[in-house]
């Protein structure tokens, strides 16, 4: 674990000075500043007569945000999933000439559509379904594939033949 950073803050004036270095470095420098501004009749401490050069922390870098959801991530691999499912159950010619790449891109671009899609199914409908092995391909079934990609239907379109879908299974 790299150690933490720290730089000199200038409190009077309220800017950071220098650069983030080890705190040995930035203690050394405050002090060096301090002196500086002393001999050249500067102030050293604020008005309640603290220190003016203060050694702060660096907070540690943030994380970037994700472009993905968790929702989104989860429904992209339960969609890759039932796509390689599909695939060796040869049920989808769609799947046949792709390679992993595209039905990674095309799991990918669909699962925003599928949680639309899954929003609209009403909650006992899917009580008793699981979301990965039966609602999920439901939805991917509705899914119109051509040479080009696919075509979706309207998510209520959808909603109303993944029911239908699930429906189908309990009887």
């Amino acid at each position: 674990m790299t150690e933490p950073l720290w730089t000199v803050h200038d409190a009077v004036l309220g800017v950071t000075i220098g650069e983030p270095r080890s705190r040995a470095e930035a203690e050394a420098d405050a002090t060096g500043t301090t002196i500086e501004a002393g001999r050249n009749g500067q102030c050293v401490a604020q008005p309640d007569g603290r220190d003016r050069f203060l050694v702060r922390r660096v907070p540690p870098a943030r994380a970037p945000e994700s472009a993905y959801t968790t929702l989104q991530v989860e429904a992209a691999l339960c969609l890759y999933e039932a796509m390689i499912d599909a695939r060796m159950d040869s049920t989808s010619p769609a799947f046949e000439d792709a390679g992993s790449l595209t039905m990674r891109h095309h799991a990918i671009a669909l699962a925003p559509y599928a949680l639309a899609v899954f929003e609209l199914i009403p909650e006992e409908t899917r009580f008793g379904h699981a979301y990965d092995f039966g609602i999920i391909p439901a939805i991917l079934n509705t899914v119109i594939w051509n040479h080009a990609g696919y075509l979706l239907p309207d998510v209520e379109t959808a909603r109303d033949a993944v029911v239908e879908a699930l429906a189908a299974e309990v009887d």
